[in-house]
């Protein structure tokens, strides 16, 4: 038996987050066929993040779109990939770096307060109804299908998302809040 590591130490804090999502019973994640291979794939994907060199949220931004644009989640893909893309692999992965970076175990603090306001929401029919009854003006549709979501549309949602939260005064990621509150 030997003594572990730091990097030991990360690796394990990482895997428990990636176990405790891929176990949830949501049907988004209870879709995808092998598991376990999958959370192989997102734990090589965000093994190194680089928070360090993210300075604004267009870093944010253009790190997790190169991130769900790989084509390492195609095996994954229950119909076809450039289908699902924007709706089930983005959301999976926001709810992963959430959940991994919430916990500030794997980030510093400094990192976690920089990195926080950047973090896109996990899209679905709860919390699209939500951003719609706070402002319909802003998102006039509360309906989404997680398999027809262009990448255009995805970034859209984002970006009004973070423009409401700032009006509001509050991280855009708290409007997630709603798939927990109203289901």
């Amino acid at each position: 038996m030997k003594a572990y590591n730091e990097q030991d130490h990360r690796e394990a804090l990482l895997l428990r987050r990636l176990k405790f999502l891929l176990s949830y019973p949501s049907a988004l994640i209870q879709s995808l066929p092998n598991k376990k291979a999958f959370r192989e794939v997102i734990l090589e994907k965000l093994r190194h993040p680089p928070w360090e060199m993210m300075k604004k949220s267009k870093d944010y931004d253009d790190w997790l779109c190169s991130l769900v644009k790989a084509d390492c989640w195609q095996p994954f893909a229950a119909r076809t990939l450039e289908r699902e893309r924007w709706g089930v692999f983005a959301n999976i992965l926001n709810i992963a770096l959430y959940e991994i970076l919430w916990c500030r175990e794997l980030t510093t603090e400094e990192e976690w307060r920089r990195i926080h306001p950047w973090l896109h929401l996990p899209l679905d029919d709860h919390v699209m109804e939500h951003l719609h009854q706070l402002d319909p003006a802003m998102f006039p549709s509360s309906s989404w299908f997680p398999s027809n979501v262009t990448e255009e549309r995805y970034m859209k949602v984002q970006r009004a998302a973070r423009v409401l939260a700032s009006r509001l005064k509050q991280p855009a990621i708290w409007f997630e809040d709603a798939w927990s509150l109203y289901q």
